[in-house]
């Protein structure tokens, strides 16, 4: 066994769960921005329908 292994595998293990972090946080991210659009254009909507004259406003 060389002094390096324990390292090399650290190393490996550290730069997986970089790896699965980004890809959690990524996956979050363009889920909240998919959704938020939604909700935007639903409140806007039920804006427009109470007061007709903010339709352009905003």
């Amino acid at each position: 066994m060389t002094p390096d292994t324990p390292t090399a595998a650290a190393s490996a293990g550290r730069g997986r769960r970089i790896v699965a972090t980004f890809a959690v946080t990524q996956t979050v991210g363009y889920g909240t921005l998919y959704y938020a659009f939604a909700v935007v254009l639903r409140s806007r909507r039920a804006c427009e329908t109470r007061r007709p004259s903010l339709r352009w406003t905003w």
